[in-house]
């Protein structure tokens, strides 16, 4: 199986796509650390904050960086931004209509994995990019 672009021209998406909303990616930054924090320490409105901040996020991703850029080369793209836009809406369902999402910290295997993945998401991945040029 191919895929419909090169490896090029899907750096250049992610060139494109940082050149344009720069320095606004580096801004989410906040966001993510106040959502961790306030997944650590709770206070009264914590988990409707981190609501309202994974809601933003995946329709950003949905919009600007799917349907926006990613499009340019990949026309299934439109199907990433709209699944993006369904998750951003799911979890303000789930989350403030309905308030069945929770946020808390955990120290299980569950719990570690995902600080992986968020530590990995938020340093390594762009130290690796950075250190490779992109």
């Amino acid at each position: 199986m191919t895929l419909p672009f090169t490896t090029e021209q899907f750096l250049e998406v992610f060139k494109t796509y940082n050149q344009n909303v720069s320095p606004i990616q580096f801004l989410f930054y906040l966001p993510a650390v106040a959502a961790i924090w306030l997944s650590w320490r709770k206070i009264r409105y914590s988990g409707i904050v981190i609501v309202c901040i994974l809601s933003f996020l995946f329709a950003w991703t949905g919009i600007v960086y799917h349907i926006m850029h990613f499009t340019a080369i990949n026309p299934a793209a439109y199907v990433f931004g709209a699944a993006f836009i369904l998750q951003s809406l799911l979890v303000l369902y789930y989350g403030l209509l309905k308030r069945r999402l929770t946020f808390k910290i955990r120290f299980d295997a569950y719990g570690i994995t995902g600080m992986i993945f968020v530590l990995y998401a938020l340093i390594l991945y762009p130290l690796i990019g950075y250190s490779n040029g992109h």
